[in-house]
Parts: C-alpha cells; sequence; structure tokens
C-alpha cells in the first residue's frame, strides 16, 4: 500500500486474497468474481473454462476488488465505460455483519454508491458482471526514443479527438526515464477488443520510428494481462 493511498485514517485493512474465484453463469451471462483474485487467473479461468471474458484490469497483477471499487480503465473504456459499470450485482457484508446484495432494485442506493466509491460501505465478498465472449485482441507494444516525443504527443491528440468514434481502439503512452540508455522512452501499446487487425486508429503513431516489443499481432485478454505483468516483474 502507498503512502497516503488508504481510504481512511486509522482503518483497519482486511486480506481477502484466498477469497480468489471466479465462474460464469451462462443462462443469465454473468460472471462472478471473488475479491481477492488476480486479474490474469480471471480472464485465464473465464476463458479456458467458458470461453468469456469481463471488463477487468489491463495488467494481470491488479486486483478484482480495488479496481472495480475504484472504478476501473480498461480496454473496453470505449465500449463498455468503466469496469464499474458493467456490475449487476454485489454481496456486500455491512459493519453489522448482515449480508445483503446490492443490486438496481435491492439496496439500490448502496448499489450506486459502490460505483466507484470505494471500500467503506462494506466489505464486498463477489460482483457479478456482465460477460461477454472471449475475442482475441489486435495487440502490440512498441518502444518509441524520446526524441520523438512531440510526434508522439500529436498522434495522441489525433487518436483522443476521434475517440467517440473509436471505441474498440484503446491507446496506451507511458514515459519511462531509463538511466542506463540516458533518457526518456515512450511505450506505446495499440489494442483493438475486436481483433480488427485493419483499424486505422494508430496508423499515425505507425509512422514514427520505433522498436517491436511485441508486434502487431492477434493475443487473448488472458494472455496480454500476464505479459504486462511479466514486464513488470523483470
Amino acid at each position: 500500500m502507498y503512502a497516503g493511498s488508504n481510504n481512511i485514517v486509522n482503518g483497519v485493512t482486511i486480506d481477502l486474497g484466498k477469497m480468489n474465484g471466479s465462474w460464469y453463469d451462462s443462462e443469465r451471462k454473468l460472471a462472478s468474481l471473488e475479491p481477492g483474485a488476480h486479474w490474469a487467473d480471471v480472464y485465464k479461468n473465464l476463458l479456458d473454462k467458458f470461453n468469456v471474458t469481463v471488463t477487468g484490469g489491463r495488467d494481470g497483477d491488479v486486483g478484482v476488488g480495488g479496481f472495480l471499487l475504484g472504478g476501473g480503465i480498461s480496454y473496453y473504456a470505449g465500449a463498455n465505460g468503466f469496469g464499474c459499470d458493467t456490475i449487476i450485482n454485489y454481496e456486500v457484508v455491512l459493519g453489522n455483519g448482515t449480508i445483503v446484495q446490492a443490486n438496481a432494485t435491492e439496496n439500490a442506493d448502496l448499489f450506486k454508491a459502490l460505483k466507484g466509491g470505494g471500500s467503506n460501505f462494506g466489505i464486498i465478498t463477489r460482483f457479478d458482471v456482465e460477460a461477454m465472449p472471449a475475442v482475441d485482441l489486435a495487440y502490440s507494444r512498441y518502444i518509441i526514443p524520446g526524441n520523438y516525443s512531440d510526434d508522439m504527443i500529436d498522434a495522441v491528440v489525433d487518436f483522443t479527438k476521434e475517440a467517440e468514434n473509436r471505441g474498440y481502439d484503446h491507446l496506451i503512452t507511458l514515459y519511462e526515464h531509463i538511466p542506463k540508455v540516458e533518457g526518456t522512452m515512450i511505450m506505446s501499446i495499440r489494442v483493438n477488443t475486436k481483433g480488427d487487425l485493419n483499424t486505422t486508429a494508430f496508423d499515425k503513431i505507425s509512422k514514427i520510428p520505433s522498436k517491436e516489443q511485441l508486434g502487431w499481432g492477434k493475443m487473448s485478454l488472458a494472455a496480454s494481462a500476464a505479459n504486462i505483468s511479466q514486464d513488470e516483474a523483470r
């Protein structure tokens, strides 16, 4: 936990790490997720067992509970909104020990408060979220030298101007200072959630000189989440 990032002063931290399951109800088309799971494990389990996926974290090491209670930006943000927008029901343990369901018709005020409102309204023991068929992403990751920063900024601005028309395209741009190369490098992650390798959304960025890390190709959400986690571990 980072200093100053807690939700409450002198609060209590409860470790829910062993509550890490995920499963799918095909009749309701809902996936149920426990709060202690990491997204890499959720994606792999739902893909392998049910061939479905959900709107969740881009980094596989990110936890389900914190991500969904904080709002949650994902590759599907343009099409599905925040991760919390896909939640249909919360199972919640209240401060008095009562277990309740919070959804649009039952405990609706609590349901609304939990949509990105943080973790101080109760202990969430299950998220029921909208699921969708698992489709391989079109995915790439490139490193761009820092001296092309102006070109990259222009390309990101142009991409953002068209964001409303590009609901299935997602761009991540990260600036990294790397002492061993004595300079700044720019990481560009480009994703199309429909697996469209012919999207033109990244054409301007693709013209900027870069070094390929993972070339433009198809990859499952589970694999992409695991890749980012592995890179951070190195």
